[in-house]
C-alpha cells in the first residue's frame, strides 16, 4: 500500500493543531483590523466584541463544532445579525488566523428580505422635519445630511479642513475597505446654516459637528416625528439626484460607492468643477428659512463683548 503524500500529512497535522484565543490574540486582531484592513472604529468594535464572545463560549479553544453551536444560538436573531457573525467568522478564522478548516461548511443563506414598508419621502416631509428643529446646530446638521447624502457617522467625522467653501464641497478623504467616502457637496441653504452655526461656536474642536451620542439621539427623535432619519435623508438625496437625471456614476461618487480609480479623476480643480455642475443641476433646494447672518467676530472680540 502506497504511503500517503507528505503534503496530505502536513495538511492533516495543521488541521489537528489547536487554536488558542486569549487576550493577546484579540489585541493582535485589533491591530490587524485597524492597520492592515483599515476598518472604521465602529466596525472594529463590533468584530472585537464577537471575538470576546467566542473566546468566552469556547474557553479559548474553538473547534468547528463549537463554532456551529455558537452560531446556532443566534438562529432566532435577525438575518443581519447572522450575516455579521458569518462575516466575523471569515475575517477572524479565514483571513486572520488562516484556519479555514474551523469554518468549513459553515454558511449563511442570505436573500434580500422584502421591505417591511415602503418609504415615500417627499420634500414636504423633509421640510416638516426641519421645522421640528430649534437649535442652530440641529438645523445645520439636518441640511448637511440632506444635501450631502453622507452616512450618519460619516457626517460626524468630517473635519473643518475637509470642507472647500468656495465649491461647497466635502472631501472627507476616508479610505475604507468598505463604504468608502467619495466627494460630495452641500447647497446654499446648508451653507447659510453651517456658517451661522460655526460663527456661534467658541471652541477649537476640528470636527464640523462635535456632538455627543446623546445629542444625536435627541436630534433623531425630533426628526422621527415626521418619519425622517439621517438614513432616509440619504435615500431622499439619491432619489432627488436620479429624478433630476444625474447619471448613476455621479451618484456613486457623491455617495462614496465609486472605485478609487474613478474618484482619482476628480481630485483636481477641473474634476471638482465638473462634479459641482452636475450637483447644482439637481437643484436640491428645500425652500427652508435662511438665517440672517451677522458679521463674524473673532474669539477675542466675543470675549470682549461678553465682558
Amino acid at each position: 500500500m502506497n504511503p500517503r503524500p507528505a503534503a496530505y500529512e502536513n495538511a492533516k497535522r495543521r488541521l489537528l493543531r489547536s487554536v488558542r484565543i486569549d487576550q493577546s490574540t484579540i489585541e493582535q486582531f485589533y491591530d490587524y483590523l485597524k492597520y492592515e484592513r483599515g476598518l472604521r472604529d465602529k466596525t472594529i468594535h463590533h468584530h472585537i466584541q464577537w471575538a470576546k464572545k467566542i473566546m468566552r463560549y469556547t474557553g479559548g479553544y474553538p473547534t468547528r463544532e463549537k463554532l456551529l453551536r455558537f452560531m446556532h444560538r443566534y438562529r432566532n436573531k435577525s438575518k443581519y445579525t447572522l450575516l455579521n457573525l458569518y462575516k466575523f467568522y471569515r475575517l477572524f478564522f479565514l483571513h486572520f488566523l488562516n484556519r479555514p478548516d474551523l469554518i468549513e461548511g459553515i454558511k449563511v443563506t442570505w436573500t434580500l428580505p422584502a421591505p417591511a414598508r415602503f418609504y415615500k419621502i417627499t420634500d414636504e416631509n423633509v421640510r416638516a422635519a426641519f421645522n421640528e428643529l430649534t437649535e442652530t446646530w440641529e438645523k445645520a446638521l439636518y441640511l448637511f445630511y440632506a444635501t450631502t447624502g453622507l452616512r450618519t457617522s460619516e457626517a460626524l467625522e468630517v473635519t473643518k479642513d475637509k470642507v472647500l467653501w468656495e465649491y461647497r464641497a466635502v472631501i472627507p478623504g476616508m479610505d475604507r475597505e468598505t463604504k468608502r467616502t467619495g466627494i460630495t457637496f452641500f447647497n446654499e441653504e446648508a451653507e447659510a446654516w453651517l456658517k451661522k452655526y460655526l460663527a456661534e461656536r467658541d471652541d477649537d474642536d476640528p470636527r464640523l459637528f462635535p456632538i455627543s451620542d446623546r445629542q444625536l439621539k435627541k436630534f433623531i427623535r425630533k426628526t422621527k416625528k415626521q418619519g425622517i432619519t439621517p438614513k432616509l435623508l440619504r435615500k431622499w438625496h439619491s432619489t432627488r439626484l436620479r429624478i433630476a437625471g444625474v447619471p448613476d456614476s455621479y451618484v456613486d461618487v457623491f455617495h462614496g460607492r465609486a472605485p478609487r480609480s474613478v474618484l482619482a479623476k476628480f481630485y483636481d480643480v477641473a474634476g471638482l468643477e465638473e462634479l459641482k455642475r452636475v450637483y447644482d443641476s439637481a437643484n436640491l433646494a428645500l425652500g427652508v428659512q435662511i438665517p440672517h447672518q451677522k458679521p463674524s467676530q473673532s474669539k477675542e472680540e466675543k470675549r470682549e463683548t461678553t465682558t
